[in-house]
């Protein structure tokens, strides 16, 4: 309420303590109507769910960490690079949205994944794969497409298959479509460009609820979509994420020292950015506790209102 009535946080907020939801409620100011089923877009915390995928067909023994692009892709400039340097940020392949041009022509056009991954995700590495961490889209955008070479079928449909579905994720969904419940987003108080956000594959590109997110948060504690042991393969450190205080997994950041209760407590979270969608999506396990905030007015201190809550809550 301190941030809403400073104009700063305009979205849905959910907070589970103990496993029990303690706080659910929507936020608005003059220019904004959300309630508890408006559908947000996610953008980088997508990444847990490509994730989750990936997850799922090695243990179906359909792929490997250790595998190459190669092995998917025969046609990709880079095909040495492998799954677990794709999942962790290892690979040196440029980050597409760090390229003004190919932001423009993103933003701008409608394309498959595939030819995201021809046009933008195939440039000169910046570094020798597995030789240091660099966050990029592209590598998760590359995952999807690696997901759909597997299984021979669309990318939003395999999520709907193997996640949507099971869990019972109603209102969360893939890519650009109408929908009377997906809220408008806000840049500097002006409605954002419209694009085809499906561009960014499984970098970005889902839409979902507070309530959606919070079944997402239970299947990654339950084991409904995979056992707890082998989902803890997403949870180890892989690298350095010196930018955010933390190391990252396989499409998870594990926090060190951006919130003071990681002195005491193992924290995973994924936010994400969207345009004027922002979002923050965070677990501590131990404590049964999950923090989601999702934004449609443009940035919010995301960190500083998770750590109060955690505060609170402990």
């Amino acid at each position: 309420s301190f941030y809403n009535k400073r104009k700063i946080f305009n979205g849905n907020a959910l907070i589970a303590y103990e496993g029990k939801v303690i706080l659910e409620k929507s936020y608005n100011n003059d220019f904004t109507q959300n309630n508890k089923n408006s559908q947000f877009r996610i953008g980088s915390t997508s990444k847990t769910f490509t994730a989750m995928l990936i997850l799922q067909l090695v243990n179906e023994n359909k792929l490997q960490f250790s595998d190459t692009i190669g092995k998917f892709l025969p046609n990709y400039p880079h095909k040495k690079i492998t799954i677990d340097q794709l999942l962790s940020h290892q690979s040196g392949i440029p980050n597409f949205f760090n390229n003004k041009e190919y932001t423009t022509k993103i933003l701008s056009n409608t394309y498959t994944i595939e030819e995201v991954v021809n046009l933008f995700c195939s440039d000169v590495l910046d570094f020798e794969p597995g030789s240091k961490f660099e966050y990029s889209n592209s590598n998760f955008t590359l995952l999807s497409l690696i997901v759909e070479q597997i299984t021979k079928a669309n990318f939003g449909e395999v999520l709907q298959q193997r996640i949507f579905t099971p869990l019972d994720m109603k209102d969360t969904y893939f890519g650009t479509k109408q929908n009377d419940n997906i809220v408008t987003g806000y840049l500097y108080d002006e409605i954002e460009p419209k694009y085809d956000f499906g561009n960014v594959g499984g970098a970005g590109g889902i839409v979902s609820t507070t309530q959606d997110l919070y079944k997402w948060s239970k299947a990654l504690e339950n084991g409904e979509l995979i056992s707890q042991q082998i989902l803890e393969t997403l949870f180890i450190p892989r690298a350095k994420y010196l930018d955010w205080d933390a190391d990252y997994g396989y499409g998870w950041m594990i926090d060190n020292y951006m919130f003071s209760e990681s002195k005491k407590h193992k924290i995973i979270y994924h936010p994400g950015t969207d345009l004027g969608f922002y979002s923050m999506f965070l677990k501590q396990p131990d404590g049964g506790i999950t923090v989601i905030l999702l934004n449609n007015t443009g940035e919010f201190p995301r960190f500083e209102m998770t750590e109060l809550i955690l505060n609170e809550v402990q």
